[in-house]
Parts: C-alpha cells; structure tokens; sequence
C-alpha cells in the first residue's frame, strides 16, 4: 500500500477485497442494491500461497484463455493473456512473486455483426471487441 495519502479503490488488491463475499455487503448493506453491484463484478482470484491461490493457479493452467494476469501496479500495458499466462503461472509458480498478481477471468463480449456504408462502399463486417 502507499504511504502517502492517493486513491486505493482502483488497485487490484482492493478490488479483489471488495468481491469477496460479504465484504462489499459490510459497506452497502445487504439488499438489492448490493445484488446489482455484485452482479456486475467478475472472478477475480488471489495468488497468494493458500489453499485459493492454489486453487487459481490451476484453473488457470486448466484454461488460461478464461484469465488475464493483471499485476499489482496500475497503468495497463502489463497485463497477460492466453499462453502468456500459462507460462508466466508456471515460471513463478512456487515463487513469491506470483502473490503480487492478480487473476481475472476474462470478459468477452459478444460479437456484434454491423454494416458499413460509404460514398460507393458497402461492406459487411463482423467485430469482436477485445478487452486488454
């Protein structure tokens, strides 16, 4: 954590806290309300060396086309994907440093079919928005 006062809500760490079950209800109160936060919230798992870290390494390995491996520090540009983070799980495995990464499944959106018209230009085309 910083030791001089700036926003905390946006680190993983945090953001991971929150999902956890009862804690986002602490703050929010039980009801409805709190249901529909949730709801929006995706897997977001510790790799710490405990039984759930464990647990996440290996549905990972399982399937790491589900993750990202988003590390600790903000900004982007350093997150893994795919085999990305298979290998990354597998070279850090039994290291420490595995516990300052956060594992998250991965949101894809559906894919949406759209026209595109032009002076003399028709094309019909097919994009899948990827999140990274």
């Amino acid at each position: 954590m910083p030791v001089h006062p700036v926003p905390t809500g946006g680190t993983k760490k945090v953001q991971q806290a929150l999902a956890a079950p009862g804690v986002l209800e602490k703050f929010m109160g039980g009801g409805a309300s709190t249901g529909r936060v949730r709801d929006i919230f995706t897997g977001l798992y510790s790799l710490d060396f405990d039984d759930g870290g464990e647990r996440a390494v290996e549905m990972a390995l399982a399937d790491a086309e589900r993750f990202v491996l988003k590390p600790q520090r903000e900004g982007g540009g350093n997150n893994l994907y795919g085999a990305d983070v298979r290998e990354a799980l597998l070279r850090m495995r039994h290291s420490r440093e595995r516990a300052a990464y956060i594992l998250m499944e991965r949101i894809l959106p559906p894919l949406i079919s759209w026209l595109l018209t032009g002076w003399s230009m028709s094309a019909c085309c097919q994009m899948r928005n990827s999140i990274r």
